[in-house]
C-alpha cells in the first residue's frame, strides 16, 4: 500500500476490509492523511479493527452481528457536521447521533437480537477470543485446500486470505456440480461461489463453530479421495 498514488486533497478514502466475492482481506488499515472510510460488513466483530485510524466504519449486521436489516455505523465526532446541505435527515449522521439513533422508529427486534449477539461475544471472551477461533477455522480450511495436491485451489496470497470467506475451485470443473450437490445433501449448504465467479465459497462467519468447519474439511478430503 506504500506505492499507491493517492490524492492528498481527497475528501476521504473508502476501502472494503474484506472483499467476499474473490476472497481478499486487508492485513491492516491503509495509512492515509485523509479520513478513512471502511466497509466492514464481513469483518466487524470477527477480528480486532483499529477504530482510531478510521473516520467512519460501517457494517451490515447480517454477517457477524445479527439479522439482515440493521447497519452499524462508527463515526469520528469531528466528521458529524460534514454532511452536504442536501443530505436528508435520515442519512445525516449528525441528526441520527443527536437523536441517539432514534430519529425514526427503530428496528427494535433487530436491535434486540444484535444485542444478544454482543452478549454472546462477551461470554465467549470478547473479540480477541472470537478472532482466535475464526483464525483457527480459516487456517484449517486453507490447509485442507493447500494439502489436496491441486485437487482444490485457492489462488489468493496467504497474507491476504480472509478469515470469514474461503473461496476455492476444483481443478476438475466437471465434478464441481457433484461436489456442490453432495455437499448440500450432507448438510453443507450455501457453498456455491458468487454468481460472477463461480466455484465454491465457504462462509465461516463467527457463528460457525470450529467442529462445523472440521466436519466440512472431512467432507472435502473424502470427496477428493473418491474423485481424485
Amino acid at each position: 500500500m506504500t506505492n499507491w498514488n493517492l490524492n492528498p486533497n481527497a475528501a476521504y478514502l473508502h476501502y472494503t476490509e474484506n472483499e467476499t466475492v474473490h476472497g481478499v482481506q486487508f492485513a491492516g488499515a491503509p495509512c492515509v492523511s485523509v479520513p478513512l472510510v471502511c466497509d466492514a460488513c464481513s469483518s466487524l466483530l470477527s477480528k480486532p479493527i483499529d477504530v482510531a485510524k478510521h473516520g467512519l466504519i460501517y457494517a451490515a449486521a447480517q454477517k457477524n452481528m445479527g439479522p439482515a436489516g440493521l447497519t452499524i455505523v462508527i463515526i469520528d465526532a469531528a466528521l458529524l457536521d460534514a454532511a452536504l446541505e442536501v443530505t436528508p435527515d435520515i442519512l445525516n449522521y449528525a441528526h441520527i447521533a443527536n437523536a441517539e439513533s432514534m430519529l425514526n422508529t427503530p428496528a427494535t427486534f433487530l436491535w434486540c437480537l444484535t444485542g444478544l449477539t454482543f452478549k454472546w461475544i462477551q461470554r465467549c471472551g470478547g473479540i480477541e477470543k472470537i478472532h482466535q477461533t475464526n483464525q483457527a477455522k480459516a487456517e484449517l480450511l486453507y490447509r485442507t485446500i493447500d494439502d489436496s495436491d491441486g485437487f482444490y485451489r485457492n489462488s489468493v496470497q496467504a497474507s491476504f486470505r480472509p478469515i470469514n470467506n474461503v473461496p476455492f475451485v476444483l481443478a476438475d470443473t466437471a465434478v464441481e456440480k457433484d461436489f456442490l450437490c453432495l455437499a448440500d445433501q450432507s448438510g453443507f449448504r450455501g457453498l456455491r461461489g458468487h454468481a460472477s465467479v463461480g466455484g465454491v465459497r465457504a462462509c465461516i462467519y463467527s457463528a460457525v463453530t470450529l467442529p462445523a468447519v472440521e466436519a466440512l474439511t472431512d467432507f472435502i478430503q473424502d470427496f477428493a479421495r473418491v474423485h481424485g
